[in-house]
C-alpha cells in the first residue's frame, strides 16, 4: 500500500479530471510521471503501478501506467486513455465505501497478486490506483524459502545424527 500511497501523491488531480473530459495531457508532465512510475516499482520489486478510471459498463480506461522492457519489445505499453477490457472483478467492487481490495488474477499482461484503492478527484471523479507485484516471482520466492528450510533442516539431522554417531562410538 506505500506504494499506492506514493502514487497518490504524485498523481496529479488535473491528469485524472483531462482523462474524463478525453482531453489532452501535456506529454512532458505526463512521460516525466511515468518515469517516476518505472523507478519506482524497479525499486519496489513490483511488475506494474498505474492509474485506471471505470469507463463503460465492461471497461476502464488507463490514465497512466509503468511498464517493462518486455512491453516496449511486444507492444504492450498502456496508453493515455487505452481501454483495459481484461480487467480482474474486485475493481467493480471498489467504492467510497469499500475503497480497497486484494486479489490475484491473470491478464493480458501476466499473472499478478495485486493492490487496489478507489480514490475521487475533489470534482467527483472517481479513479483506481493499482499495485501489481509478479504472481512468478512470488511463487519462485516461496520455492526459494522452502529449499532453504530444507536445506537448514538437512544440516541439523545431519549434525544430530553424527553427534549420535560420536556419543556411540565413544561408549564402546
Amino acid at each position: 500500500m506505500d506504494s499506492i500511497n506514493f502514487v497518490y501523491n504524485i498523481l496529479p488531480e488535473a491528469l485524472i479530471d483531462s482523462a474524463y473530459k478525453q482531453s489532452y495531457y501535456p506529454v512532458i508532465s505526463y512521460d516525466s510521471l511515468r518515469n517516476i512510475l518505472n523507478k519506482t516499482c524497479n525499486d519496489r520489486d513490483l511488475k506494474y503501478l498505474y492509474s485506471i478510471i471505470p469507463y463503460r459498463e465492461d471497461t476502464f480506461l488507463f490514465i497512466i501506467s509503468s511498464y517493462t522492457h518486455e512491453d516496449i519489445l511486444n507492444d504492450m505499453i498502456s496508453k493515455y486513455l487505452m481501454p483495459y477490457y481484461h480487467y480482474p472483478d474486485v475493481l467493480n467492487t471498489l467504492s467510497a465505501d469499500n475503497p480497497i481490495n486484494y486479489t490475484s488474477y491473470s491478464d493480458e499482461y501476466g499473472s499478478f497478486y495485486s493492490a487496489f484503492h478507489y480514490f475521487q478527484t475533489s470534482k467527483g471523479n472517481p479513479y483506481i490506483i493499482g499495485a501489481d507485484y509478479s504472481l512468478d516471482k512470488i511463487i519462485s520466492l516461496n520455492w526459494k524459502f522452502i529449499f532453504i528450510i530444507l536445506g537448514v533442516t538437512m544440516i541439523f539431522i545431519f549434525i544430530y545424527i553424527y553427534h549420535k554417531n560420536l556419543k556411540y562410538n565413544n561408549g564402546l
